[in-house]
């Protein structure tokens, strides 16, 4: 969480600054993780607070991949046999992805 400005890469933890730290909080990020995958640049995800009622979902992340098909803007993904999995397409390399159920997979 960033109340210790935790950054979270590859399961790794590095310290943010405490100016970077505040206006993330300020704007409702409890969360940053970031990964490398196959994608030349990294994925970055952005977990919110209370600030946006992420406790409605199991899971809500605002996420930047460059690679993934679901940035596109105005592009809805829903998971095939569930109406809980959905992200969002923001155009620019980002999307929203939420889980409302709570289930394992």
């Amino acid at each position: 969480m960033l109340r210790d400005t935790t950054l979270f890469v590859n399961d790794s933890h590095l310290g943010l600054p405490d100016s970077v730290a505040r206006k993330l909080r300020g704007i409702g990020i409890a969360e940053i993780s970031v990964f490398k995958g196959d994608c030349p640049t990294k994925e970055i995800r952005f977990t919110p607070d209370s600030l946006w009622d992420a406790e409605l979902f199991s899971v809500m992340e605002i996420i930047y991949d460059n690679c993934d098909e679901r940035n596109q803007n105005g592009y809805h993904w829903v998971l095939e046999g569930s109406q809980h999995k959905h992200s969002f397409g923001q155009g620019g390399g980002w999307f929203i992805y939420s889980d409302t159920d709570r289930d394992p997979f």
